[in-house]
Formats: C-alpha cells, sequence, structure tokens
C-alpha cells in the first residue's frame, strides 16, 4: 500500500524545507551509530582511570541484565540472543586483557545501538500524512463518510492546536527544536505528530517505550516515522549513557526530537511537577560540542501541553498510582493502549465532541530556559539580550562542566514545569471532576485519598444544586487565573452556563470507560467511578483551588 504512492507527491513532499533534514535520516545512520559508539566507548574509559575497571562496567551489565532476564515474562530473540552472550561473558570476564575489555564494551553498545536506532522512510511519511486525518475522520464521523472524505473540518474541530506556530517555524529553520511534552497516554507522540504535521511544522526524532512496538502495525509505522526505542526495564548505566549519547549525536546533527521529560505517563493524571534530567540534558551537551566546533546551530525548547477530556488508560494508570503511590509497577505492558478494538472504541467514543483533544504550544525557550524571541534572540527575566557562549566558557574556553550543566538541566526542567501549569487547559470533565471529587470529601469528611474513594458508609448522591454552585465558583476562579496567565480555560469552557458544563461531562463520562464515571440520579450525582473522579480531578491539582468555597 506504502510502496504503491506515485513518485511525484513524494517528490514534492520530500522537497519542503521541512522535511529537508529528517530526509536525509538514513544516509546518516551509519555516521550517528559510530559516532554514538565512539563517545559512549570513550567515556568509559576516561572516567576509568585504571584499565580494569572496564570489568567493573561489564560486570555490572552481567548482573543487572540476568537480574532482567529471570524477572520478565517472556524474552525476545534479541535478549535470548544477549543472555547467551552474557552468560559467556561471565565466564571469561576476569580473564580477559585490555584491549577484550574494550571490544567487549564496544559489542554491548553496538547491541543496545541496533534496539535503539530507528528509522525514516519518506514513501511511509507521505502515506501517514495523507491517510492518518482521512482514517480518523472516518472514526469520529461514521455517520457522514462521503463528507469525511472530501472534508476533514470535523477532525480540525475535534484536535485543537495553539501557539505562536509563524515563530516556531521560524526557529525551526534556524536551528534545532526540542518538543517537550506533559504525558498522559501512549497515544501522545502520535496526537503531537499530527499536530506538527497538520500545522505544517517538522517531523521529530523520538523515543518510545519498546512496549509499545509489540503491536507490529504500530511498530512499522514508529519505526519509519523516526521514532527509536526504549526499553524501560534495562537498569545498566551502559544502556543509559548509550541513550544519552545517542540523543545528543542526533541534536547536533540538527534533527529535530521529542522527549517526554516526565519519563512516563502521568499515573495520577496531574501535571507533572517535576520531570527526569537524563535526556533533558542532552540538550545543553549538544550545545557545548556545537559551540565547540563553531557551530551556529541553536538548540531551542517548546515546551507543550496535550488535554484530553478524557484518557484512553486512565482506569489501568490510576490504579496503579493507587498502588503504592505509582511504585507498584513501573511499565504497564498490558493497558488499554495495547489493545485495537480499546484504541478504535475510544476514538470513535470520546472524539465525537468538539475540542476533545488541545495540544497548546508554548513559548519557546534556550537551554538554560531563558524566554527566545521568533528570530532566535534570548532574553533573560529583566528583558536583556542574553548571549549562551560565555554561559558555558571556562578559562577563555568552551568545555563540559558536569556541575554546572547538571545545575542549567535542574533550571531548565523548572522552567518546563512553570510553563506547564500556565498551558495547561482546564476541559470540562477536569471542571466537574474536580467539583464532585471534593464533594465527595466533604461527604466523608477527610481529605485522605483512600478514604474518598472508598466512600461514606452510605453513599449518597451528592446534590445537584450544590454541584452546580461548585462550578459557578470554580468558574470565577479559574477565569481570574486565566487573566493571570496562570492556566487556560478550554474552549468548551468559554461561555458555558454550570448546568451546561455539568450535563457535558457527564455526558462524556458516560463514554468509553466501563462504567460511568458519574451519572444523574434524581436531584444528585451519583459517582460510581471514584477512582477515576479522582483521576480527572487531579488534573487541577496543585493551583490552589482546593480552598475554593
Amino acid at each position: 500500500m506504502v510502496a504503491s504512492l506515485p513518485i511525484s507527491p513524494l517528490r514534492e513532499l520530500l522537497a519542503e524545507p521541512r522535511l529537508q533534514r529528517m530526509a536525509r535520516f538514513n544516509d546518516d545512520r551509519q555516521r550517528i551509530t559510530a559516532l554514538t559508539l565512539q563517545r559512549v566507548v570513550d567515556a568509559k574509559r576516561g572516567a576509568a582511570r585504571d584499565p580494569r575497571a572496564l570489568e567493573l562496567v561489564l560486570n555490572e551489565v552481567c548482573f543487572l541484565e540476568m537480574q532482567r532476564f529471570r524477572n520478565q515474562r517472556g524474552l525476545d530473540d534479541e535478549d535470548r540472543r544477549l543472555k547467551g552472550r552474557l552468560g559467556t561473558l561471565q565466564k571469561r570476564i576476569r580473564h580477559l586483557g585490555n584491549s577484550e575489555l574494550v571490544a567487549e564494551v564496544e559489542g554491548l553498545v553496538r547491541h543496545y545501538l541496533d534496539d535503539i536506532i530507528g528509522n525514516f522512510n519518506p514513501a511511509v511519511y507521505a502515506f501517514a500524512s495523507r491517510a492518518a486525518p482521512v482514517i480518523l475522520s472516518l472514526l469520529l464521523s461514521p455517520v457522514d463518510i462521503s463528507r469525511s472524505l472530501t472534508d476533514l473540518s470535523q477532525l480540525r474541530d475535534r484536535v485543537l492546536i495553539e501557539g505562536q506556530i509563524a515563530d516556531i517555524d521560524r526557529l525551526a529553520r534556524k536551528g534545532t527544536l526540542v518538543v517537550v511534552p506533559t504525558h498522559l497516554s501512549n497515544l501522545d507522540s502520535i496526537a503531537v505528530a499530527f499536530a506538527l504535521e497538520r500545522t505544517g511544522l517538522p517531523p521529530v526524532t523520538y523515543g518510545a517505550g519498546k512496549n509499545l512496538f509489540s503491536n507490529p502495525l504500530l511498530a512499522f509505522f514508529m519505526r519509519n516515522l523516526g521514532a527509536y526505542r526504549v526499553d524501560r526495564r534495562i537498569k545498566t548505566d551502559l544502556y543509559k549513557e548509550t541513550l544519552k549519547a545517542y540523543s545528543s549525536v542526533l541534536l547536533e546533527g540538527g534533527y529535530h526530537s521529542l522527549f517526554f521529560p516526565g519519563g512516563t505517563r502521568s499515573r495520577s493524571g496531574a501535571i507533572e511537577s517535576k520531570v527526569k534530567l537524563g535526556l533533558l540534558g542532552t540538550t545543553i551537551d549538544a550545545t557545548v560540542d556545537l559551540l565547540r566546533r563553531g557551530e551556529p546551530r541553536p538548540i531551542y525548547i517548546l515546551p507543550a501541553t496535550i488535554n484530553y477530556t478524557l484518557v484512553l488508560e486512565a482506569a489501568t494508570l490510576i490504579d496503579d498510582y493507587l498502588k503504592e503511590r505509582g511504585q507498584h509497577r513501573y511499565i504497564i505492558d498490558d493497558d488499554e493502549s495495547t489493545q485495537l478494538t480499546r484504541v478504535v472504541r475510544y476514538l470513535a467514543d470520546t472524539l465525537r465532541a468538539e475540542h476533545s483533544v488541545t495540544i497548546q504550544f508554548g513559548e519557546p525557550l534556550d537551554v538554560l530556559g531563558h524566554r527566545v524571541s521568533p528570530e532566535g534572540i534570548s532574553f533573560d527575566e529583566r528583558g536583556r539580550a542574553v548571549e549562551l557562549r560565555p554561559f558555558f566558557t571556562a578559562g577563555g574556553e568552551v568545555a563540559h562542566d558536569e556541575a554546572r550543566d547538571a545545575e542549567y538541566t535542574r533550571e531548565l526542567s523548572e522552567r518546563i514545569t512553570t510553563a506547564y501549569r500556565a498551558d495547561t487547559h482546564v476541559l470540562t470533565t477536569h471542571l466537574v471532576a474536580f467539583v464532585l471529587f471534593r464533594g465527595l470529601a466533604k461527604q466523608v469528611r477527610s481529605d485522605d485519598v483512600f478514604r474518598i474513594i472508598r466512600g461514606a458508609d452510605e453513599p449518597a448522591p451528592l446534590p445537584v444544586v450544590e454541584i452546580l454552585r461548585g462550578i459557578e465558583r470554580m468558574m470565577e476562579a479559574l477565569k481570574r487565573m486565566a487573566l493571570e496567565r496562570r492556566i487556560r480555560l478550554g474552549a468548551p469552557l468559554a461561555g458555558s452556563r454550570p448546568d451546561k458544563l455539568l450535563e457535558d461531562a457527564l455526558r462524556l463520562f458516560a463514554l468509553f470507560h466501563t462504567r460511568p464515571v458519574a451519572r444523574r440520579q434524581g436531584d444528585g450525582i451519583l459517582v460510581e467511578e471514584r477512582g477515576l473522579c479522582c483521576y480527572y480531578h487531579n488534573r487541577l491539582t496543585g493551583y490552589g483551588l482546593e480552598g475554593v468555597p
């Protein structure tokens, strides 16, 4: 199907400036692999003052990987080969000479890279960019198929994309973009890719959990659209450093990238208040190396929020969060996103409402967290133009400094999480779930999450009149916050009355999930799924709204 695409549309697509970088990715793969391998091995050798210290590196890999193999349910062919290799290595590691130790480290890094590195097929991209909107439109408008094939306006109504797109596009042409979105669902990377394509912004490379590649159809598209595999079950330092080096090499090569700095999906449904610094720190590493080589290709950080009225995996995620407060499991490989029928039903059910998904591209930042103008000029908090080079210079030379760069990365992470809170769109389900959950807290006379979810000894519907009053007061508080640019009001909330907001939320709560989150019962609202109510309520935690009367 992909191979039958006409040549002229493909050439026309590849001629677009936004695709010129990714179009050369496959030709550049050998260089990317070789440079990543060299960096990781050189870093390990440089850190090992005692040549035999490489033996410790290999011992750690053997120990942690064998432990993973024992605990992992089922091994794929790659893991079985690695297990056999490490079993042999364990028996002979003490007898290896220095050159043999280096060769073994190189071999393991190459093994990891073979599993990690992605691909970009222009023909697949051309097919996906043209077919995806039509397929989604058919799913969202099954009654009006003839119109769906020719008019995609209904899809545009359901996925709202906001931000200074023209300014972002100027920066993408001047430097390298790193999109850093919030993370709620395994559909996030698809949602961002759709937003980039629809707004004419360039495609990106991105890391995706290896568990997502278990679906052959999804794996085919991800593998050919710039995704690289990230196996979060692998805990070895060698693997983590290989991932970081690969990311740095991509950025230095000018490949636009996407990171989910939260690391994994938000189990609670709340906005990330802290992010992981590993991959984010590669933007600093790449900047230093570019400055040292005198290459004027700046890296720009683009925060983004992804906001859903309903989340595909909400039931599984909140259940995981409530078990040991998110520590019960780190990798979920059996949630709703792995079941194609559930994904199709989710799309068909939840995306029928206008603006069911809102993607907000925030204000671009440089790698130090400074605001960046459309011309690529950095400005500090006082509005003064800033040059980055002096921040990375020591003794007159640009150089890496581990402690300094770690602090820069931490400051950047704080700017990103601040942007997340300000750019989050409050949607109907968030608002109503927040009011309902606060009502449940009053009912049990406790703010303890687990007691609220267990409920009162004799649970009763929450009075509609009180819920409407709570919605009205929340809207007043949210409007004040929106004026202060501390949050954004989603499109469905604009100008809506409390009764209309409640009605819309109850209608949405009755979609997709096995049982309605909440439903009308006489003059009251019965919350049937308190865990899910907690999940959607959590989107508004941390704003101080709990004190709204």
